[in-house]
């Protein structure tokens, strides 16, 4: 595994990832307990 710092182009696709992310566990059972919106005030 190889882990990467990221760059301020990644936020955009890593916010898409954790909205698909939270979009899913929506659907079901959500463990961790995250809240969609939250990214989207940390970077915005």
């Amino acid at each position: 595994m190889v882990i990467e710092k990221g760059n301020e182009s990644d936020i955009e696709e890593l916010a898409l990832l954790y909205d698909e992310l939270n979009d899913y566990l929506a659907k079901g059972i959500n463990y961790p307990g995250w809240k969609k919106a939250f990214i989207l005030l940390a970077y915005r």
